[in-house]
């Protein structure tokens, strides 16, 4: 049996919980919508690059200044799969456990929310500009001019008010600035 009320067993080994809070803390990972494979994963599944790590513990040591002036932060690859991701993730983790208002989105699921009805629309465009962080996952390019010119403004107009109000948004993306 792997799990008795108040403990769990992790590779052969008892480890008391507290099971509500824990409960409590899944609640927050989803309604922050971290991905479900990033909700467990520590530093021992990292295999990025080093200085991206310390840099982002660097920024939630200093989250209370970093905060207070809307300071965000963003992480570049040229390539995919190289922990970009893991570390927005992780420090999504964090800000939830510290009891931010975090919303994770995939950057072409946030472009969708301009195609749905206006009441849905309106909902998902308030959280977005409202949320203290805001994790916008694999900004992408545009594929076509009409994309490029509804991306411009509505990407801007987003990231103009959350600078505005200094709501942290944390980037990650393959394109260079």
């Amino acid at each position: 049996e792997w799990f008795t009320a108040g403990t769990y067993t992790l590779d052969g080994v008892v480890h008391s919980c507290d099971c509500e809070e824990q409960e409590a803390l899944f609640r927050h990972y989803l309604l922050a919508r971290i991905p479900q494979e990033y909700m467990n994963l520590g530093i021992d599944s990292y295999f990025g690059d080093e200085e991206a790590w310390v840099a982002a513990n660097d920024y939630l040591e200093n989250w209370d200044n970093l905060r207070r002036h809307g300071m965000g932060m963003g992480f570049y690859s040229k390539t995919q799969g190289t922990g970009k991701t893991f570390l927005a993730m992780t420090m999504a983790r964090e800000l939830v456990k510290r009891g931010e208002s975090v919303y994770c989105v995939y950057f072409r699921k946030m472009i969708e929310v301009f195609q749905l009805p206006y009441e849905e629309r309106k909902a998902e465009e308030d959280r977005l500009r409202d949320c203290t962080v805001l994790i916008l996952d694999e900004i992408g390019r545009p594929v076509s001019e009409a994309q490029r010119a509804l991306w411009g403004e509505k990407f801007e107009m987003l990231i103009r008010d959350r600078s505005n109000y200094n709501k942290v948004t944390i980037l990650t993306t393959n394109l260079t600035p």
